[in-house]
């Protein structure tokens, strides 16, 4: 799940390639674990919806 928020951070921060790499990566380790671990899901989203999350929140900060 860190990769999956290191993930995350890159996105946020612009660096889609860092970004896409963890996100695999975190894909690759979840893919191993049940669907829901202490009540969190560990199926995530496409890397896509993510990002535009991520503009949004970003042109929220700039308005």
């Amino acid at each position: 799940m860190i990769q999956l928020a290191a993930a995350l951070f890159h996105l946020r921060r612009g660096n889609l390639a860092g970004a896409q790499r963890l996100y695999e990566r975190a894909l690759g380790k979840l893919a191993e674990a049940d669907p829901v671990h202490r009540g969190l899901p560990t199926r995530p989203q496409p890397l896509s919806s993510y990002q535009d999350l991520s503009l949004r929140s970003s042109a929220r900060l700039l308005s």
